[in-house]
């Protein structure tokens, strides 16, 4: 596995070591999913909708906070790592800029309408449509990233 850095890599091996997070997230997607399947983007946004956007945003939020109150750093903290990913252009830039577009509400229409995965990126699978042997989504492999964070 690739080493994240820092701060986004303790975020990263956090998700792994919490994949109840993950789980939610992917349930989220399959009982929210279909108000946004059949919308088009030019169409104007329906009530619903937005409401799962906010349900979202509070399940990103809830656990983004837990994460930040374990590692004892502020939001601004965390963004500010995330920003200087991207000014180096880490490659692990793109990872955290898909996570960070499904928080805008059009990024995260966009991504329900093409059925794309909030987890990983990927085809969204339904749980009903896949075989037994694989209902349970595979783990993430933790990053080689103490989850004690010095921010100094």
């Amino acid at each position: 596995p690739h080493e994240q850095p820092g701060l986004p890599g303790a975020f990263i091996q956090y998700l792994a070591g919490n994949p109840s997070i993950l789980q939610e997230i992917r349930d989220f997607q399959e009982a929210h999913r279909h108000r946004f399947m059949q919308s088009q983007s030019d169409t104007e946004h329906t009530l619903e909708q937005y409401a799962s956007h906010q349900e979202f945003t509070g399940i990103v939020e809830r656990s983004l906070n837990a994460f930040l109150a374990q590692v004892g750093v502020t939001e601004d903290e965390f963004a500010e790592a995330l920003l200087q990913l991207k000014l180096g252009q880490d490659p692990h830039w793109r990872a955290f800029d898909l996570l960070l577009g499904k928080i805008d509400y059009e990024g995260f229409a966009d991504l329900l309408r093409r059925n794309i995965c909030l987890c990983c990126g990927g085809q969204f699978v339904p749980l009903s449509t896949r075989p037994t042997a694989a209902s349970s989504p595979p783990p993430l492999a933790p990053a080689d990233v103490p989850l004690e964070f010095d921010p100094s």
